[in-house]
């Protein structure tokens, strides 16, 4: 069983003036090849964790899913709870910055956490 679980999708658009309204932590820095490059991160409340960087238009979160799905990190996930948490992950997404991320193959999975 796994609680939390860290993802990212690439060539996400993300309107600036929706960064905007957001109490992002912005940092930007020098990329050598690209030119200057700009991170923003966040907390939200259902996703604690989310990360965008403009340039590459990378979008990165991490979220506790039974946390997510019943309120609390104690209830064990079944394979039936996974189409529901794409789809309030999406409903998510869509709510903050107004995109849609297609559930397969799009997202890819870099870390599962106990």
């Amino acid at each position: 069983m796994f609680d939390s679980i860290k993802m990212k999708v690439s060539s996400v658009f993300i309107q600036p003036e929706i960064l905007r309204q957001y109490n992002f932590a912005s940092f930007t820095y020098r990329n050598q090849k690209t030119g200057v490059m700009t991170t923003f991160q966040m907390q939200d409340e259902i996703i604690p964790y989310i990360k965008y960087q403009e340039a590459s238009g990378t979008l990165t979160i991490q979220v506790s899913i039974p946390k997510m799905l019943y309120g609390n990190n104690v209830k064990a996930i079944e394979q039936s709870d996974i189409p529901i948490f794409f789809q309030r992950v999406q409903e998510r997404l869509q709510q903050l910055f107004g995109i849609h991320i297609a559930t397969n193959p799009c997202w890819k999975h870099t870390r599962s956490m106990m």
